[in-house]
């Protein structure tokens, strides 16, 4: 038996004596939130993205009850499609929970569909084969091949339903901590999870899936350079891994976190760590949300803050935690004695969400990918193939809203989407001069942003006081991880040119990160600091003039000729 064997112990008698207090479950006030907001709702299609931009602005779990609370505002068909966006948000189902949730779809072959979406679910799946009662005989062969297939959900990573993923494990020496379990044995963090990890490999890995375990403590050390196959010889190579690891060294989430992502083959990370990283965690996040961005395919990031050992009711590890959880789309899972049961986790909520916003349109996308088309047909949503990214092929199909006008070929391309999506550069900013003005020194910010939109710059220039752009910080440091602010060692009873000129460049530091990290279109307050939509708008309608007399000018006579596609990439409205 390796280090790590804990693996052999009987699989239920494990789950019996030693499972462990996991929060994460939305709060009675997010749910009170919900229910009103769907109450209001009349269309399908309008439901479901209410149900996933509450997913994408918080990171917690939706447990059975809650689930059976909100299924009765999706019926039929819509459930089916409910349960598929809820996904990894689904904290868990006993049988009990399965059975009244598939009681309420009618037909029984979108009862099955359900039955599919929920298997990897089950709390309790001794108790599985009492769902083999909801169906008719005809289907029993179906239900019994999905039923022995079924493992349950493991207690720490939820149902892991990607065939590309990352296990990114943190060795640190903190994970050498001991806690007592229910039964009252005493284990370390890093035997219990490796044990919970065992069982995946065991049960949930399938053949045409394709993984990796990267671990971390003072250094990054991935098992292997790439995704492998989970060919049986590879199994066993990562068990024998599994068993040989040691707690040792700080927490060096930030390369952890960057080589994972780094991998562009790999759609799923699952981070484990206790939450207190040795980097700052604004710095973290900062560069996460870069390194997000800068993919050419999209990654979902589940955390799970493994805090079991605490002596104190620190809130910052599962905040660091779910805040990770939340910018990459993830889902937030807690193992900790003191994380209150209701704690809310997340970003600020809108009551009138904008559902065409581009970073939501992707997030409902990549959760309606696997979905079968006829299910979203039924709802008025409709598949939209796209090109497979040239670095990595895929089958995936995601799915768009279905337009209640067609755009036409000729309609003006959305300039402003397209510009709300293009990463933001650090020298399309920056701080030129500064003046004296009523008893202070004013600091001109000057934008300069080229190809606003095709064969458009767009340039303006605000200006602000110290003063006020510290009042910018203290405003959105409330809301989001920005960079730190410049010191105020510039006396004011010391004022020379050499220290306003220092305070220029520091300032010009700080915007430029700022610029880059947080989003103007996100935060209102940085908008107004700039005056960005102020001035893009008058830009993009100016271009749309110009658009439009081109289009006149070049328009070809009719012709049996095929007529070329329009100069620029069109975007749904």
């Amino acid at each position: 038996m390796g280090r790590h064997g804990l693996h052999l112990v009987h699989s239920k008698a494990w789950e019996k004596h030693h499972e462990l207090p996991i929060h994460g479950v939305r709060s009675q006030r997010q749910m009170h939130r919900l229910q009103s907001r769907l109450a209001e709702l009349q269309q399908p299609a309008d439901r479901l993205q209410q149900l996933a931009y509450e997913m994408k602005i918080s990171p917690q779990a939706f447990s059975g009850d809650q689930v059976l609370t909100l299924a009765p505002y999706f019926p039929g068909t819509e459930l089916v499609l409910a349960l598929h966006l809820f996904d990894n948000h689904l904290f868990g189902l006993r049988c009990d929970q399965a059975i009244h949730l598939l009681n309420m779809i009618t037909v029984p072959e979108q009862r099955l569909d359900a039955l599919q979406v929920i298997d990897e679910n089950l709390l309790d799946p001794v108790n599985r084969f009492q769902l083999r009662n909801l169906f008719p005989s005809y289907l029993l062969r179906q239900v019994d091949q999905i039923l022995a297939e079924v493992r349950g959900q493991s207690h720490i990573y939820g149902s892991v339903t990607s065939s590309r993923v990352i296990f990114l494990i943190d060795t640190s020496g903190s994970m050498s901590t001991e806690f007592q379990t229910d039964c009252g044995e005493y284990f370390n963090r890093l035997e219990f999870i490796v044990h919970d990890l065992h069982k995946i490999l065991h049960h949930r890995i399938q053949q045409q899936m394709k993984f990796n375990i990267i671990h971390f403590g003072t250094h990054v050390h991935p098992w292997k350079h790439t995704l492998t196959p989970a060919t049986h010889h590879h199994l066993k190579q990562a068990e024998h891994y599994l068993d040989h690891l040691e707690p040792a060294g700080t927490t060096n989430t930030h390369d952890a976190l960057k080589q994972a992502l780094s991998d562009e083959e790999a759609d799923t990370i699952y981070l484990l760590s206790d939450g207190e990283p040795t980097m700052d965690t604004r710095t973290i996040l900062l560069d996460l949300q870069n390194w997000l961005q800068q993919r050419q395919n999209p990654c979902v990031i589940h955390t799970i803050a493994f805090l079991m050992g605490h002596t104190s009711n620190d809130p910052r590890p599962r905040e660091f935690m779910a805040e990770i959880a939340r910018m990459a789309g993830g889902v937030f899972r807690c193992l900790d004695p003191f994380t209150p049961i209701h704690q809310e986790f997340g970003g600020s909520y809108s009551q009138n969400p904008n559902f065409n916003d581009d970073e939501f349109v992707q997030f409902f996308q990549g959760r309606l990918r696997n979905i079968p088309p006829q299910l979203l047909q039924n709802v008025g949503l409709y598949a939209q193939q796209q090109y497979p990214s040239s670095t990595m092929i895929t089958t995936n199909t995601p799915y768009q809203i279905q337009p209640s006008n067609p755009v036409q070929q000729d309609s003006v391309p959305n300039f402003k989407s397209q510009l709300k999506s293009r990463p933001r550069l650090q020298d399309e900013i920056d701080i030129p001069s500064f003046h004296h003005e009523h008893g202070h020194d004013r600091f001109t910010i000057r934008l300069n942003i080229r190809e606003i939109v095709p064969r458009h710059d767009g340039q303006w220039s605000v200006s602000h006081t110290f003063d006020e752009f510290n009042q910018l910080h203290h405003q959105l440091e409330k809301r989001c991880a920005i960079p730190s602010f410049p010191s105020h060692h510039h006396s004011l009873l010391h004022r020379s040119q050499h220290n306003q000129e220092q305070r220029r460049q520091d300032l010009e530091i700080y915007i430029k990160q700022l610029y880059v990290y947080v989003s103007p279109y996100e935060y209102p307050e940085f908008d107004l600091f700039l005056l960005m939509e102020l001035h893009v708008n008058q830009l993009i309608k100016q271009a749309e003039i110009e658009w439009k007399i081109h289009e006149q000018q070049t328009a070809m006579p009719s012709s049996t000729d095929e007529a070329p596609p329009p100069p620029y990439e069109l975007a749904i409205r």
